[in-house]
């Protein structure tokens, strides 16, 4: 059996495994160990497994996702949700729709200190929701936008996507950062223009509050979220300027939010506790799937399966576009399927050859893929960010009622992936200019 029919064939199983359930780190070693030792014998595979683990965790390149990931697991823990919502919430009450803007606003910048959509979807599913609904919010309308909002800060920096999408392609980490910002900040006010406009049209989607804060209680607010924007300037303003390196800004950033903390009075045993398990179970996860990747990327690629696949799809006569547009619509399909981490590492190996063969510029490809890969999240019938919305909803919504809220904002993303796709500075000019 020669080597492209064994690949081919290691592709298939790989299918079968993830739809029987294994999970995908340990398909993605299972093929791959098996795979190389069809093609070059067993103990090359061995030789190879034994090394492979040490040398991918051990990276330099590595050390900002622990830190990151730390801390995520803070501001988590510490409950500093609340005090966003409420500084956003008191300053927007008057404005045509201004919990819903409120809550945008707040996913985005709580979504940048965690790197999670699914946490920060179910946190504001309990936080600001009830909210909305006791002023008088449609559910679906409000349960939708608070869904499709826990996605921005997935792309704002620092995105733990974007660092593992930086540790497999052996791109500039700094750089997919700062190319996020473009992208996550024309959503946020996308989304924030999309409810202003909804609620215009029909004031019974969202009622205007009666509340009245005077400017003290406004600014007072303010105290909640200051520290929190503050870590995030200096980290993202050091790493960008040069001052320090993306692993640095990961330890001031986990460091400062430790401090802010402490001085919040909100950091004690349960909280510490529960953020250092936290940070090391999603790091063992995060470094299992890299292990997986890495072992199946050296299968396929010794198997000339990759490079049967790039020549296929150049020869093919399909326009560029026509390409990119493939690929984008496969990572809206996986995302039924897969959570945004496993996508990258079983689909990297094969769509960043394409991407070099095409001349597309990496970082520019990058900001495409994990955006599209977030579209999904957020897209019915399975989009995970639904799943962990429901999930934190009171049990008279259903889960089409927050499927049906979420399309208007779908519709929104997808018109900024357009934009994205035709206006490459949206997505690089930071990164060219940094």
């Amino acid at each position: 059996m020669d080597s492209l029919t064994i690949g081919i064939i290691g592709c298939v199983a790989l299918i079968v495994l993830l739809f029987v359930g294994v999970p995908v780190a340990f398909a993605l070693c299972a093929v791959g160990f098996v795979g190389i030792a069809a093609v070059i014998g067993w103990g090359k595979s061995i030789s190879m497994f034994t090394t492979v683990p040490f040398s991918q965790t051990s990276a330099y390149t590595m050390t900002p996702m622990p830190l990151f990931v730390l801390m995520a697991s803070l501001t988590f823990a510490g409950g500093l949700s609340a005090g966003l919502y409420d500084a956003a919430a008191k300053w927007l009450v008057k404005l045509k729709g201004g919990l819903g803007i409120a809550t945008t606003i707040a996913c985005t910048l709580f979504g940048t200190l965690t790197g999670s959509a699914l946490v920060t979807a179910a946190m504001f599913t309990k936080v600001s929701v009830p909210e909305m609904r006791k002023h008088g919010y449609d559910s679906s309308f409000a349960h939708g936008l608070t869904c499709a909002s826990s996605v921005i800060g997935m792309l704002i920096p620092p995105s733990i996507i974007a660092i593992l999408y930086g540790v497999l392609a052996e791109e500039s980490i700094a750089k997919l950062f700062m190319a996020g910002i473009g992208p996550g900040l024309l959503t946020a006010v996308g989304f924030s223009l999309l409810i202003y406009f909804k609620v215009k049209k029909d004031p019974g989607l969202a009622p205007l509050a009666e509340d009245v804060f005077t400017w003290k209680e406004k600014f007072s607010s303010l105290a909640n979220i200051w520290p929190m924007i503050l870590i995030a300037v200096v980290m993202l303003g050091g790493i960008f300027t040069g001052m320090f390196t993306v692993t640095e800004g990961g330890a001031i950033g986990a460091f400062s939010t430790l401090i802010v903390l402490i001085a919040m009075k909100k950091m004690n045993w349960g909280v510490a506790k529960w953020a250092s398990l936290d940070t090391v179970k999603t790091n063992a996860m995060i470094f299992l799937l890299l292990i997986g990747a890495t072992v199946f990327s050296r299968f396929i690629t010794i198997t000339g399966v990759t490079s049967k696949f790039v020549a296929l799809i150049t020869e093919s006569g399909i326009p560029e576009m026509g390409v990119m547009a493939s690929l984008m619509l496969m990572y809206l399909v996986l995302g039924c399927f897969l959570d945004p981490t496993s996508q990258l590492c079983i689909t990297l190996p094969l769509v960043l050859p394409i991407a070099k063969s095409f001349g597309w510029d990496p970082i520019y490809f990058a900001m495409l893929v994990i955006y599209m890969m977030h579209i999904a999240t957020v897209t019915p019938p399975v989009g995970l960010t639904l799943f962990a919305t429901k999930g934190a909803a009171d049990p008279d919504i259903s889960f089409v009622d927050i499927s049906r809220g979420t399309i208007p904002f779908i519709f929104v993303m997808v018109g900024i992936m357009v934009i994205l796709v035709f206006c490459e500075p949206l997505t690089i000019g930071l990164a060219r200019w940094m």
